[in-house]
């Protein structure tokens, strides 16, 4: 989710403060500084004196936000709405947190409002876009994001979010392209990294899945399904005994899921380990006999005997 366009506003010139502005401007002086729990206090004691100060307002409700108080956040961004109707700031500001407390028609409308006076705010296209990736409304997900990107073309976490996109709709090639771009600008990205492994195993490119998912995992290690995609990786590409150790690492850390062991089932049937294979599998069955994995595990149960 994209929330970095709301930053804290100033009120004119700072040489000369009028006396019931000062807690104000201290206010706006200890954010600069990152000191943002006393500046929160400053603009408390600001809005005692001048409770009808937007900025003041404005400002309390961005510093909440960065601190992880939505609740607090949105009523001084609705404050500001109250007295300055069509704020475009505190409006994204609601947006943002409608987003994260998944209210997405409610944070589509603020988005949208946005858009309204600033049809240029990039921020705000690339949320709804996300919005529309949610309410799987891919085409018009893509549609937002992109006019994010033409508006501001080093928007990597856009690129990235549009080749996740691209990536669900099965346009892998279009979503390497994504993902590589996004990376030029945020080559530290290890979710684009990933994803972009993903697009690779599922062309069957593995050199370059690996190199990828290697990558991601330096940037981020021992995240769980990189581990587990570099499994299947090794399994396709027939490299068994790195598939058994990939899929090995990730249940040792915990994740013993059907998924999990119907791979490992895989790489010790090609290992020759029959045995290992139908305890796996056994093992699925007496969990589920009806499930998802059942009647293809019950095929290949028949041809290890």
């Amino acid at each position: 989710m994209s929330g970095n366009t709301n930053h804290l506003q100033n009120s004119g010139s700072e040489l000369q403060v009028p006396e019931k502005l000062r807690h104000h401007f201290e206010g706006n002086q200890l954010a600069q500084a990152g000191r943002l729990p006393e500046a929160i206090a400053k603009w408390e004691q600001s809005l005692k004196e001048n409770p009808e100060f937007i900025l003041t307002h404005y400002n309390l409700g961005v510093a909440y936000y960065q601190i992880k108080n939505s609740t607090k956040a949105a009523t001084c961004f609705e404050k500001v709405i109250t007295l300055e109707s069509g704020h475009a700031g505190a409006t994204y500001g609601l947006g943002l947190i409608y987003y994260e407390r998944q209210q997405y028609e409610e944070a589509l409308a603020a988005f949208e409002q946005v858009l309204t006076s600033q049809p240029n705010h990039a921020e705000a296209l690339h949320n709804i876009g996300l919005i529309f990736s949610r309410k799987g409304l891919l085409d018009t997900a893509i549609e937002y994001i992109s006019q994010a990107i033409r508006i501001r073309p080093g928007h990597g976490d856009a690129y990235y979010n549009l080749g996740t996109v691209q990536y669900d709709q099965g346009r892998f090639r279009e979503a390497i392209v994504s993902f590589l771009k996004g990376l030029e600008f945020q080559p530290g990205h290890s979710m684009a990294l990933h994803n972009l492994g993903l697009c690779y195993f599922r062309l069957g490119e593995y050199p370059q899945a690996e190199k990828a998912l290697l990558s991601a995992n330096q940037l981020k290690p021992i995240y769980l399904p990189t581990y587990f995609n570099l499994g299947l990786v090794y399994y396709h590409w027939q490299r068994y005994p790195e598939a058994l150790s990939y899929f090995q690492e990730v249940r040792d850390r915990g994740l013993n899921d059907q998924i999990l062991r119907y791979n490992l089932g895989l790489v010790y049937r090609a290992l020759g380990e029959f045995h290992q294979t139908k305890q796996l599998w056994e093992s699925i069955l007496a969990e589920n006999e009806t499930g998802p994995l059942a009647e293809e595990i019950r095929r290949q149960l028949t041809s290890l005997e």
